[in-house]
Formats: C-alpha cells, sequence, structure tokens
C-alpha cells in the first residue's frame, strides 16, 4: 500500500468509500449545507464527473456511526486531494466485486451486490470493469456488460431506464462508455409515453 493512501487512511475519522450521485448532487449538497450554515469548502462536495452529463461520483466517509459525503473542507483539514482519497476508497478492493448475471435467452451482465459500500470503490478504477458499458440507475443498482451493438445493448439500455424510474434513490439513466482512458455518454433509452 502505498504511503498517500496509509496517510489518507490514517487522516479520515473513519473508511473512504465512493458513492454514485446525480449529475446534480454537488448543488444539492450545498443548498443543503448552506441551510445548516455552512460555506465556503465546507458546502461543497467531493465529487467528480464521470462523463460531461449524466451521474458523479462522490466521496464518502464512515465518521461516528454513519456514512456521509466528505467535503473539500474534509480534504484540506486531512491534508488530502480528491485524486488520494478516492485511490485510498479504491484502495480496500482486492478482487473485482462484480457478479455475473445471465439473459435468459443469451447473453450476461455483471452487477455489484447492493449490501457492499466498499464494492463501490468499483465504480472508480476501470481495472474493475468486466464491460466497457456502465450504469448507474440507482445508488442501490449498478450494471455492466460488453456491448454487442444489438439486442443486448437495447435490452440493457431499457432495463437501465426502468430501474431509474421506479428507483428511491435514483442516480441517472445515462450509460456510460469506458474508452481508453476516460468515460463517454453511450446513451439512454427514452422515457415510457
Amino acid at each position: 500500500m502505498g504511503v498517500l493512501i496509509v496517510a489518507a487512511l490514517a487522516a479520515a475519522p473513519g473508511p473512504l468509500s465512493v458513492s454514485p450521485e446525480p449529475a446534480d448532487a454537488a448543488e444539492q449538497y450545498r443548498v443543503w449545507a448552506s441551510s445548516k450554515g455552512a460555506s465556503g469548502e465546507a458546502a461543497e462536495v467531493a465529487c467528480r464527473e464521470l462523463a460531461g452529463q449524466g451521474p458523479k461520483l462522490c466521496l464518502r466517509v464512515e465518521d461516528e456511526e454513519r456514512r456521509r459525503y466528505v467535503t473539500r473542507a474534509d480534504l484540506a483539514a486531512w491534508g488530502l486531494t480528491h485524486a488520494e482519497a478516492e485511490a485510498a476508497a479504491v484502495e480496500v478492493l482486492t478482487a473485482s466485486p462484480w457478479e455475473l448475471r445471465e439473459l435468459d435467452g443469451g447473453g450476461s451482465w455483471w452487477e455489484i451486490p447492493v449490501n457492499d459500500v466498499s464494492a463501490l470503490a468499483a465504480l472508480a478504477h476501470p481495472r474493475w470493469f468486466p464491460g466497457d458499458l456502465v450504469a448507474m440507475p440507482s445508488r442501490s443498482t449498478l450494471l455492466a456488460w460488453r456491448s454487442d451493438g444489438g439486442e443486448l445493448d437495447h435490452i440493457m439500455l431499457v432495463a437501465v431506464r426502468r430501474a431509474y424510474e421506479a428507483a428511491d434513490d435514483p442516480v441517472s439513466p445515462v450509460v456510460l462508455r469506458w474508452s481508453d482512458s476516460s468515460w463517454g455518454v453511450f446513451g439512454q433509452a427514452r422515457p415510457a409515453e
């Protein structure tokens, strides 16, 4: 484990993790934090965009028996950059958390178990992606698959849209594609009429 990772784990009040959040998560947090009297970096949640539109990946920390958002003020107090804190969250993974699922009639996709918060770190590092497409329709539904350029993509785009519309904790109906070293938007199914 790198020196920076050890420093991040020691500086934070508890284990760090990542969380998929809606595109407007930073603004929602800023409004909420301001209503509680926070301002400046204390009202800025530590998130990064995965692609121009679609979900964000935000840092969380276990603090006093609750999982809360990490702010820019937290990072400054801990002496960490966003990248260092995110690397500490990823460091907890020693194997891929993705579980293979099969479609009736052929095709497959992978899903991360919703009860494993540390497994969400797989979103922060592409080495853990089993496919080239990833969707986060809710905080508790994370899907990946290999694009077939046809029927499987259509089935999964519709499934992502339905999961997003039915979610109590929606994140995004947008499907992202990992290509070389960056995220891009693959697409999304249209809302039901």
